[in-house]
Parts: structure tokens; sequence; C-alpha cells
């Protein structure tokens, strides 16, 4: 059925720790293997509620990893956030800027999550994503929303000519389908520009 979805040009697979009893990551990655991994995009996901410090976050990160079989992730979530998952864990470990550095590692290339609490915390969950990219608040960055498909499509040819997938199947779409895609610009006057423009992207 995977190999049906691919062929078929799904591009994003879903997976998570312990979804069908901890055998989907093995088996998402073993499935995906034989296809040329800048042709598809991995979604997983960190099970907040079995870590008990940062450096067991990371530890569960490096087997997700090991157990796709692959070098890095394209989304990495933090799912099903709650008030007491995001107080106690995330702000409580401090796995914000633990995960950001991985983001600057290149072993995650977005980082995000999934929610179910009240508005008031989703608004803090929020703040506290554009807080570090935004150079603590010292600068604001500027996200401009590209729906022009002429548009959309020139840079999607621009960054496949960069990361050097150009031609390769059986997508070469750094944007994976996307109808629309984001383009961060912030202070290049600034030493963190680069770091705070991929920042926001991955928030």
């Amino acid at each position: 059925m995977l190999d049906a979805a691919y062929e078929a040009g799904v591009n994003y697979f879903d997976t998570a720790y312990p979804y069908h009893e901890g055998d989907s990551e093995p088996f998402v990655g073993r499935a995906l293997s034989k296809y040329p991994r800048e042709s598809y995009a991995i979604a997983t996901k960190l099970p907040v509620w079995r870590i008990d410090s940062a450096e067991s976050a990371v530890s569960m990160f490096e087997a997700q990893l090991e157990r796709l079989g692959v070098d890095y992730v394209d989304y990495y979530l933090f799912p099903s956030l709650s008030r007491t998952s995001w107080q106690e864990r995330v702000l409580g470990f401090g796995l914000i800027p633990v995960f950001e550095r991985l983001c600057k590692e290149g072993k995650i290339r977005h980082l995000g999550f999934s929610f179910h609490d009240t508005p008031e915390l989703l608004d803090q969950i929020l703040e506290a994503g554009i807080y570090a990219p935004s150079g603590r608040n010292s600068q604001k960055t500027i996200t401009v929303l590209i729906r022009d498909k002429a548009t959309r499509d020139q840079l999607s040819r621009l960054n496949a000519s960069f990361m050097g997938v150009a031609g390769l199947s059986p997508v070469a779409d750094p944007f994976y389908g996307a109808p629309c895609v984001a383009v961060v610009l912030a202070d290049p006057q600034r030493n963190t520009w680069v770091e705070d423009g991929t920042l926001v992207i991955g928030n």
C-alpha cells in the first residue's frame, strides 16, 4: 500500500514512536528506504509523556532516527500538548532550545506541535515559538505567503537547483506539492539573520 501511494505521487508519510505497538517507524523506514531520500517527507513525533529530561528526549529522537533509518526527519512534532505537558515537560525540561539546536544541525527540518487545550495556552505556545527566532524580540522577521502558482513554481525550481535535486523522480519539488509557500525575510545587518529566519520556518 505504501509503495502504491508513493508511485501515485504521495510524498508525505506520517508515523510516530508508539504507532502499531512500536512497529510503525521501523516499517515506514524500511518501506521508504528504496526511494531517494529527498523525494519524500517523513513526519514523526516525540512521545512527550515518556521522557523525564532533555537528555532523554534527545536520546528518544536519536533512537527514532535509527528506527527510521534516516539522517534527518522533515517534520518533528510535540504531539497532543496540554497545559501539563507544555509547562512540566516542554518548558520544564527546556526542550525548545534543545530541539532548535537539532534543527540547526540539520537533523530536523521543521519543528511543530499538535494541541489539545485552551486558546489561552495556544497563545502562550505560539508566543514561545517566535521569541527565539526574532532574536529574543530584538528584531521582527517578515513572512510573505506566496499563492501565485507561477511565482511558487519558480521558487520551487530555484530551490531544487540549489539543493541539487532538480530532475529527480518522482518529484523534484522541495515544497512537496504545497500550493502556497512562506518566504521569510530577516535583517541581514544582524549577525544571526540566517539562523533567525530559519527558526521562523522551523517553528
